[in-house]
């Protein structure tokens, strides 16, 4: 009637030359089905036993127990050594008359072959081998072309034509993925890169210029446009900062605050950001804590009415031209609008979605929604009572 209550194990049979950690909880139950009496026991062991086909023990192990509790407790690591076809686990209690009487036992199968467990060795066994031989491709291709470049250029450039044809066709991460071996893609990779710095012969389409959108400028007749406020965050962007800032711009009527966040650059930014600092609201360069605290810095600067508009614009992007026009006018001919973006930390979504949809907002919310069913009950709720389901999920971008 004893019985094991709790086992962690792999799963059966064992495997001879693997260790295995038993880790468990038994408890002994009397005939009549009732948990037996700890008081009863001067002492209590567990006793493993390794078995052969014929029954004869290979290696025995006793491991006393001395914690009170009716339950018995154990955590023990046993190798299954060669020849061993069972694991037997005896549990046994020691009476006051001093003989050794057995309460339960449970018996493992050990397997001396498994051919999913061979099959995973040789795998593991194979992924290392071509991790190391790759390695090793990688750091003498990156030492033969020092050497000699035209012997690399001979062996291995037939690599990338090859490569550069399946791009044609399949695209250049099939290819790169299917067309060669592991090694060999190492060996490329050292090659492109060691190829004067470059990335090689990468398929890449040819540049092409942007082609952008005429946007329709709403009549607002005599209605107010929103004041838009803009920040951008910017780190050794300097080649890029200046096309960022001149993006920013309206047409008559328009009223825009631009802040420009710079953290501490070593290139030319500042001469950037000083050339049109008549422009700025704000601007500063020293170091700060990233792209987010450079943002919400900026943000603290602000000064803006209920009905305006905020944006930040990273300092490698663009507003197209007429957009800042075109989203003012928008604005000012819906004064209806109002919603609500979340892209904040994960665990917080579900409760300022629910706060949000409570408040009458229009939410839009990055996945996830919720991290579990607690926090979909929370929105779920939100709806219901509020009869606001205006909500939409999705990426942030």
């Amino acid at each position: 009637m004893s019985k094991l209550v709790k086992l962690k194990l792999p799963e059966t049979p064992l495997l001879v030359f693997a260790r295995y950690r038993f880790v468990g909880e038994f408890l002994p139950v009397s005939e009549n089905g009732s948990v037996a009496k700890a008081e009863r026991w001067r002492d209590r062991r567990i006793r493993l036993c390794i078995e052969r086909s014929g029954g004869s023990a290979v290696r025995e192990s006793v491991f006393v127990d001395s914690a009170p509790g009716e339950t018995w407790s154990f955590d023990f690591v046993e190798r299954m050594p060669v020849g061993a076809s069972a694991c037997v686990l005896h549990f046994e209690a020691r009476f006051h008359d001093g003989e050794w009487e057995p309460l339960g036992s449970d018996c493992f199968p050990v397997s001396s072959l498994d051919p999913s467990y061979l099959r995973r060795a040789l795998r593991s066994l194979r992924n290392r081998f071509c991790s190391l031989v790759a390695g090793a491709m990688h750091r003498l291709a990156r030492l033969a072309y020092r050497v000699s470049p035209r012997l690399v250029h001979y062996f291995l450039s037939g690599g990338w034509s090859r490569f550069e044809r399946v791009a044609e066709t399949d695209g250049p991460r099939a290819a790169w993925r299917h067309g060669f071996s592991e090694g060999l893609r190492h060996a490329l990779w050292a090659y492109a890169v060691a190829d004067g710095g470059s990335i090689g012969s990468l398929f890449q389409h040819p540049p092409r210029p942007v082609v952008f959108d005429e946007l329709p400028l709403p009549e607002t007749g005599d209605r107010v446009l929103p004041k838009l406020t803009v920040v951008t965050p910017s780190f050794n962007q300097g080649h890029f900062l200046g096309a960022t800032m001149d993006s920013v711009s309206g047409g008559e009527g328009t009223r825009i605050d631009y802040i420009v966040m710079d953290g501490g650059s070593r290139d030319d930014s500042v001469a950037v950001i000083e050339a049109r600092a008549d422009r700025l609201k704000h601007w500063q360069s020293k170091p700060d804590k990233g792209q987010a605290a450079a943002i919400a810095e900026g943000f603290s600067h602000l000064d803006c009415g209920p009905d305006d508009v905020m944006a930040y614009l990273n300092s490698d992007d663009l507003f197209c031209p007429g957009a800042v026009d075109f989203v003012l006018r928008w604005f000012a001919l819906h004064p209806e609008i109002d919603a609500v973006l979340i892209a904040t930390r994960h665990a917080s979504h579900a409760a300022i979605t629910a706060d949000a949809l409570r408040a009458g907002k229009a939410v839009f919310v990055e996945k996830p929604l919720a991290l579990d069913r607690a926090g979909l009950e929370l929105v779920r709720r939100a709806i219901v009572e509020s009869g606001n389901d205006r909500l939409q999920v999705g990426f942030n971008r």
